[in-house]
């Protein structure tokens, strides 16, 4: 699950990922857009398949899918984050 934690604020964190289906292996890698405002990510979170998905970090919980049907057995494993 991915959270985002604040540093002026210490010891407090908002879960911005919607939640991850159980017994998957879960979050593998994220990169925050060029100005901040939504983080795109890897994830196990609808199946045992890495997809892609982003979140506006101003309306957490709320992802959305980016990548298109996977092939069988198919995963999405990179990614770039372009301005």
């Amino acid at each position: 699950e991915l959270y985002q934690a604040e540093l002026a604020t210490p010891g407090t964190s908002i879960k911005l990922s919607a939640p991850m289906a159980t017994g998957f292996d879960g979050m593998f890698y994220f990169e925050y857009s060029a100005d901040g405002s939504h983080a795109v990510y890897l994830a196990d979170q609808n199946s045992d398949a890495a997809e892609l998905f982003t979140v506006d970090v101003n309306a957490p919980g709320a992802s959305t899918l980016l990548n298109g049907p996977l092939a069988a057995g198919g995963e999405v494993w990179d990614f770039a984050v372009a301005p």
